[in-house]
């Protein structure tokens, strides 16, 4: 009776010596795929950190300029006489101290955007504690609840809260700076406050 054949042997019996296959050399079409797949990853995080860096150095120049702008419009209310500093820059007209006012409740700063939709096109304002009055004025109110102003507070050192206007015997003058523009990370604003005291 003839031996089965075995896988390393031929009908005859005889054996026969299995072939060695050769090892590639180089890489297989899987392994180059996945090589570029994480190279690409790699690329486009190197990218967006690149990205994200240019975008965070204009975000700080814009902040730049507000902080700057904010400074600057503080240092010149505190020039201006001060009994006229809350005529001059609030929000009407009605009261300003002299004909052709060049003082406003708001104000253009240069290198800033506005943002969508602003109504006065402009950048800066300048705000009081203020409600309005019967002759469409405002009135200097130190009774406001507001933490914005630090109010209520005795804006006319009387020793008394109440709910007159002082715009015209203010010691103390709560003022808030905010600007708002649009910038290369969206709609962005600052607000500075400060008091403002006859020294």
């Amino acid at each position: 009776m003839r031996p089965k054949p075995s896988p390393l042997t031929d009908r005859g019996g005889r054996r026969f010596r299995r072939r060695r296959v050769p090892r590639r050399e180089g890489f297989g079409l899987l392994e180059v795929m996945v090589s570029l797949s994480v190279l690409t990853i790699a690329l486009l995080a190197f990218s967006q950190a690149i990205l994200m860096s240019l975008t965070a150095g204009q975000v700080q120049r814009e902040q730049g300029i507000a902080r700057d702008a904010a400074r600057q419009m503080i240092e010149r209310m505190q020039a201006e006489t001060f009994s006229e500093v809350f005529a001059r820059y609030n929000a009407t007209a009605v009261d300003d101290p002299a004909a052709g006012n060049v003082f406003a409740a708001s104000f253009v700063v240069t290198g800033l955007k506005l943002q969508a939709g602003d109504v006065d096109g402009m950048v800066g304002e300048i705000l009081f504690p203020t409600a309005p009055d019967a002759l469409g004025g405002l009135m200097l109110r130190e009774d406001l609840d507001d933490d914005r102003f630090g109010t209520p507070r005795d804006l006319n050192a009387d020793g008394v809260v109440d709910a007159l206007d002082h715009s015209g015997d203010y010691q103390l003058l709560p003022v808030a700076v905010r600007l708002r523009w649009r910038g290369r990370a969206g709609n962005a604003s600052l607000e500075f406050k400060t008091y403002l005291a006859d020294i």
